[in-house]
């Protein structure tokens, strides 16, 4: 049916906090086509983004089935405690399970990180989500590599959403001592410094000049060329306020 497919498409690009809402929404309307949305279609739906977003983590409980998980369960909840527990944020992570090669010379472990900070009332949501791959290998060394995935989504006074995905190079750590996670929690530091937010403030301090002018016309259908001049926006919205609040 079309009309579940374009559904679906919607619901698995909602932004952090907003699938129930974006839900809503479409039944309201899909319910006049004659086409409700199910609670058995909508637990599905469901699922697949929790799983596409990695929010599926907020849902684990820590997993410490043997000690190379005991050791990566302490680190992330050290790394969790120290950097994703702002007011506001939900945070958590999941550990897979290991998987070994055939003759038993490594061991490979993911971990999954979530977190989410959602404020409707303030017009704004955002999450983040970090997948890593270690693999231990012979010779106390470990690989490592992973993905990060970014969304924030803002709809004061207009709509807009930004999405960054980062795919993080293998990396090879050599002399690890057993249950020492200080160079692999270092590395990851290092990763979120330089391959996630070095870039995004480089795009944050050109974004007036390059970006925000390409997410509007210079002519729109008023046939109005657009003024840059930001302080001048600045004043008119504040004036309108002051207007407002005398009336």
């Amino acid at each position: 049916d079309d009309h579940l497919r374009i559904a679906k498409h919607f619901l698995l690009s909602s932004p952090p906090g907003q699938f129930e809402v974006i839900f809503r929404d479409l039944n309201e309307i899909l319910v006049q086509t004659s086409t409700p949305l199910t609670s058995e279609w909508k637990e599905q739906v469901l699922n697949e983004y929790n799983e596409r977003t990695g929010r599926v983590a907020l849902q684990s409980t820590s997993s410490a089935s043997n000690d190379g998980h005991t050791v990566y369960d302490e680190m992330m909840k050290k790394y969790l405690q120290e950097n994703y527990s702002g007011r506001g944020v939900k945070s958590n992570y999941s550990i897979g399970n290991d998987l070994e090669d055939g003759d038993g010379k490594s061991k490979t472990t993911t971990i999954l990180l979530y977190a989410e900070r959602v404020q409707l009332q303030q017009y704004h949501a955002g999450s983040w989500t970090a997948r890593y791959t270690i693999v231990e290998e012979e010779g106390d060394v470990v690989t490592m590599s992973g993905k990060i995935s970014l969304h924030a989504h803002t709809f004061e006074n207009g709509n807009l959403q930004l999405r960054s995905n980062i795919d993080l190079a293998p990396i090879s750590i050599s002399n690890i001592q057993k249950d020492d996670t200080t160079a692999i929690m270092k590395q990851i530091q290092e990763w979120d410094e330089t391959s996630v937010m070095d870039p995004l403030r480089n795009v944050y301090e050109n974004m007036s000049d390059d970006i925000l002018k390409k997410l509007r016309r210079v002519m729109p259908v008023t046939r109005t060329r657009f003024d840059w001049n930001v302080a001048g926006h600045r004043g008119i919205r504040e004036l309108g306020s002051q207007v407002q609040g005398q009336k």
